[in-house]
């Protein structure tokens, strides 16, 4: 830990985020019992099924006990049942998440300060170590804290991999976007999204040297693709699906096109946008309007659905596809950047707005004023390093890019906090940015102001 931790800076972020990680876990606990870190949310008792699944057959079975597993993807099962297998608890793996999770602020820190300033990545650094949600995750076994784990890490090896390409830190970039696509299935094609932007950002700095750039990109993309051909095949073999998981198609459809019939059948598209509109019928026939019991996760379902899913998607989309779009898009970008999620908290504790509506309502008021400004800040903060350096350009496009990518992958479901965890490392190095241009700006103005009265005296 001690040669990870370069410096007194991140060794303070570091601490930091283990303080209040570690403060939430002994609320949680004193407050709910120790067990609500593994018994509570329904994916939390389908990871530890999974895991426990594995122990017990010796290969990935579903949450029946029969069905070969198709909705998760191994990753994070996987992940909990070593650990399981170790241990024999689940405290161990929720205070190695939140070492993780403060390690992930460091990283936050090394990109923004390697690549911005070292006053950039130091607040975007501790704004992600304190953050709620960035507090709370950890403790619970969700995929979400190993996933942005190895999502920053590979970050920053793109990072570096796009200001020298070389074939140590094209095949260390491959196999950590593989193995975070083991853990959460979303990131399947952002290895090509990432290295599409190589291409971008070449032709954009007229470098030179694009043979050894293409030759290393095909590299990154071989080796991550490799790595997830055994998975591909296996699902190939079983369900004749050559597909990542179930999950992606079947929130495709019911979280996206469902609610999107619904969406077109409001009588005012913006209140139903902010839930003031309550629609009761679709505006057109939709195949499923609930998950069938045979497609449903508890029976590892999915990509034995795979194909009529996609095809009901898309009898939904293609009715209205330039409005699909744009019910898509801001639903994707409300969720993820306007709304609070720090209410998660109180409704963990079992604390509702009906019992205690002042804390509910402020709490909630308070997380998305708190986004709004790191929003704001965030489109200054991405200005302010575009115009900069080359290094603050490779920042401000790998963020943007990866801010745009999760918006247009998660859509509606972004409401919940935990599919916002992904875009907040990239939404605080912005908005740290951001703030310094704030302060930087004010600092000009008065120093403009104390030449303007030094020359009059």
């Amino acid at each position: 830990m001690k040669s990870f931790l370069r410096n007194r800076e991140e060794k303070n972020i570091f601490l930091v985020a283990l303080l209040a990680h570690f403060l939430l876990f002994f609320l949680f606990a004193y407050l709910k019992g120790i067990s609500i870190f593994w018994d509570g949310p329904q994916d939390v008792r389908a990871y530890t099924h999974l895991a426990q699944n594995i122990l017990r057959f010796g290969s990935y079975i579903s949450l029946n006990d029969i069905t070969p597993e198709s909705w998760y993807t191994p990753g994070y099962p996987v992940f909990l049942a070593v650990l399981y297998a170790i241990f024999h608890s689940w405290i161990p793996v929720v205070i190695l998440q939140n070492i993780i999770a403060a390690f992930t602020a460091v990283i936050i820190y090394r990109i923004g300060s390697e690549y911005g300033s070292p006053r950039t990545g130091y607040i975007a650094g501790l704004l992600f170590a304190l953050e709620p949600t960035s507090a709370t995750l950890p403790n619970f076994l969700w995929s979400e804290t190993v996933f942005v784990f190895l999502l920053v890490i590979s970050s920053y090896y793109f990072l570096r991999f796009v200001s020298s390409p070389n074939a140590s830190t094209a095949m260390i970039l491959g196999f950590l976007l593989a193995i975070a696509t083991y853990v959460r299935q979303a990131s399947f094609f952002l290895p090509i999204l990432m290295l599409l932007s190589i291409g971008s950002i070449y032709i954009f700095l007229k470098t030179p040297a694009w043979k050894k750039i293409f030759t290393m990109t095909i590299l990154v993309l071989c080796i991550t693709y490799l790595i997830l051909t055994p998975w591909l095949v296996r699902n190939y073999i079983i369900y004749g699906r050559a597909s990542i998981g179930g999950a992606g198609s079947m929130m495709l459809y019911f979280y996206d096109a469902v609610p999107f019939a619904y969406y077109k059948n409001s009588s005012s598209k913006i209140a139903h946008l902010f839930d003031r509109e309550t629609v009761a019928t679709p505006a057109w026939d939709i195949p499923y309007r609930s998950f069938p019991p045979d497609m449903h996760y508890t029976a590892g379902a999915g990509l034995q659905h795979e194909k009529e899913i996609l095809a009901a998607a898309k009898h939904i989309i293609m009715r209205a596809p330039v409005e699909y779009i744009f019910f898509h898009s801001i639903t994707g970008f409300s969720g993820m950047v306007l709304k609070s999620g720090w209410t998660d908290i109180l409704r963990r504790l079992d604390i509702s707005p009906t019992s205690t509506p002042l804390l509910w309502y402020g709490t909630a008021g308070a997380g998305i004023l708190f986004y709004i400004c790191v929003t704001f800040l965030a489109s200054i903060g991405a200005i302010r390093l575009l115009r900069r350096d080359v290094r603050a350009l490779l920042l401000a496009i790998m963020s943007i890019l990866l801010i745009a990518y999760f918006i247009a992958v998660t859509g509606p479901a972004s409401y919940r906090e935990r599919y916002r965890y992904p875009v907040q490392p990239y939404l605080f190095i912005l908005a740290a940015s951001g703030i310094l241009a704030v302060t930087e700006s004010k600092r000009f103005v008065r120093h403009t102001n104390n030449i303007k009265k030094n020359t009059k005296n």
